[in-house]
């Protein structure tokens, strides 16, 4: 003879204003075998909630999605079938949807999105058009792509004959709506003007500012909008602190610009190229970390942006005053 199911009594709530249960049909008694989509069957069912089609539902226990039966919930948790449990539901997220893709040439590297609720969005203020999500792509081909989100290339950044890198990129972020920043295995920040035409159908990337400093390959790069400041990690053991305009930064020291850079520059002074890039140097390097370990990350504070973090191959987390450079 089979043995009855254990049952369970379960209180149900959620938030969802429009899927509120009577008050008399919160408490329920359900079998201990049940899981999330019999729970879900119950809920829409015309006792319950009669919505007028399904509305495919979640459980949380103690803000945990309950992925198991009942049974297997309070005997993981060391629970008495006695106890009361309190699920609740909200609406099943759908998985994702392909809607585009934006193909390259080569390997991509990173990526950073610009809208109304980033953090570029929100140091561009009024500035960020209604409607103007954009996309940031840096790849192993040395360029910086721009986006819009049906996956349309807006712009892509010159050559390094034009001003852009001459080796592969490792990282790139928005600053605001018009101000960008890369790096990569030649040892430079780039910050890149970005502007769009008056219809946002196309866009371009102009070349404001290089920033040298580092010894070897930059690794990723942070960035505090409002402050215009940017943090590199670099294969070279140093965190490098940088201002993302000529004005206020320092100027470079020549043995800072590696020779293979200096003699692409006078390439392009031979071959007559009208764009001319100003040069600048860090504001700080800090040796955070062994120099012969690589930093592999770096990122401010989230509200303080004299106080930034730094990671490396020596398997060590920093905490570095940018007041002091230490």
């Amino acid at each position: 003879m089979e043995s009855s199911v254990a049952q369970v009594k379960v209180n149900f709530t959620t938030t969802h204003e429009d899927l509120q249960l009577d008050e008399s049909k919160r408490q329920l008694i359900v079998p201990a075998d049940i899981k999330r989509y019999g729970l879900s069957r119950i809920l829409n069912s015309e006792s319950m909630l009669n919505t007028s089609s399904p509305v495919p539902l979640d459980f949380l226990v103690n803000g945990t999605y309950l992925r198991t039966t009942i049974e297997e919930y309070l005997k993981e948790n060391g629970l008495s079938f006695e106890t009361t449990l309190t699920l609740q539901y909200v609406r099943s997220l759908l998985p994702p949807v392909y809607e585009a893709s934006f193909e390259h040439d080569d390997w991509v590297a990173a990526v950073d999105v610009l809208s109304a609720t980033s953090a570029a969005g929100r140091w561009s203020g009024d500035a960020l058009a209604h409607g103007q999500d954009r996309i940031l792509s840096a790849g192993y081909d040395g360029l910086v792509r721009i986006w819009d989100g049906s996956g349309q290339c807006l712009a892509t950044s010159p050559s390094a004959r034009a001003g852009g890198h001459a080796k592969l990129l490792t990282d790139a972020k928005f600053l605001s709506s018009t101000q960008i920043a890369s790096v990569g295995l030649d040892q430079k920040v780039v910050v890149w003007k970005y502007a769009e035409s008056a219809d946002r159908f196309s866009g371009e990337l102009k070349p404001t500012l290089e920033l040298h400093g580092h010894k070897k390959m930059i690794n990723s790069l942070a960035v505090h909008g409002a402050s215009k400041k940017m943090l590199t990690a670099s294969a070279d053991g140093r965190v490098g602190l940088w201002l993302a305009s000529k004005k206020g930064s320092p100027d470079v020291d020549a043995d800072d610009i590696p020779a293979t850079h200096a003699s692409s520059v006078k390439r392009a002074k031979l071959s007559n190229s009208s764009v001319t890039v100003p040069q600048k140097g860090a504001l700080a390097m800090i040796q955070a970390h062994a120099a012969d370990a690589s930093v592999t990350g770096a990122a401010f504070h989230s509200t303080d942006a004299t106080v930034a973090y730094s990671v490396s191959a020596d398997h060590t987390l920093r905490t570095l005053d940018l007041t002091t450079a230490s």
